[in-house]
């Protein structure tokens, strides 16, 4: 984070990184799979009627449609960058479907087809609550893959840092002072501190704020 202090330029910042913080949503799932945690059981860990296969080069269109023909199973979609095939298959049938492609010489695998349930991650920072941006941009589904990576490098160009605060201990780079033209960037104003604090304070750690990224 390399702190560079100028004249008020407002989050673009923030706002980008909120943005490359998002998570794709996970695809949703069959209805009937959900409802049994409705009941107490525990939810499923794949669809009921879902195969995911991958075919082998050697693997022609007839063949294709000849094995899904003999497993009773029907292409749904496609995940076109890995090659991977959806499988529509009778309810309850999937093990029966994996086990039986995956004899075939012209499959590289067949599996069910997983459901991941992401959980929302609740920081413990006092003021959490009165954090509507982070929970307007699911920013705690995020943070259950991910609180950020200490290789990244964030440059956050506003009126310095108040970088004694505990929620940027040990994760401070030497920055610039451009309009005094030296390297000191102490926060005389607040507002860079307040906009570095929304991209970066540390979170959960019961103190100040969640920012976007906890480990930058």
């Amino acid at each position: 984070m390399r702190l560079r202090r100028t004249a008020a330029v407002a989050a673009l910042g923030t706002a980008a990184l909120a943005a490359s913080l998002l998570a794709a949503s996970a695809r949703a799932s069959a209805p009937a799979q959900r409802s049994a945690s409705a009941h107490g059981t525990a939810p499923a860990t794949h669809a009921a009627d879902r195969v995911l296969v991958k075919f082998t080069p050697k693997a022609t269109n007839a063949s294709i449609t000849a094995a899904l023909h003999a497993v009773g199973a029907s292409e749904i979609g496609q995940i076109a960058d890995i090659d991977v095939h959806v499988l529509r298959v009778p309810s309850g049938a999937v093990d029966r479907v994996v086990a039986a492609l995956s004899r075939r010489h012209d499959v590289g695998f067949a599996e069910p087809d997983g459901i991941v349930q992401a959980l929302d991650v609740v920081p413990n920072d006092p003021y959490w609550a009165n954090q509507w941006g982070p929970k307007k941009i699911s920013s705690g589904a995020t943070w259950s893959t991910t609180t950020g990576n200490s290789a990244v490098v964030i440059s956050v160009l506003d009126t310095g840092l108040n970088s004694a605060l505990a929620e940027f201990a040990g994760r401070v780079l030497p920055g610039y002072n451009f309009i005094g033209n030296n390297t000191t960037v102490s926060d005389d104003n607040g507002h860079g501190t307040e906009v570095t604090g929304v991209a970066l304070a540390q979170g959960n750690n019961a103190t100040g704020v969640a920012g976007m990224c906890w480990t930058c």
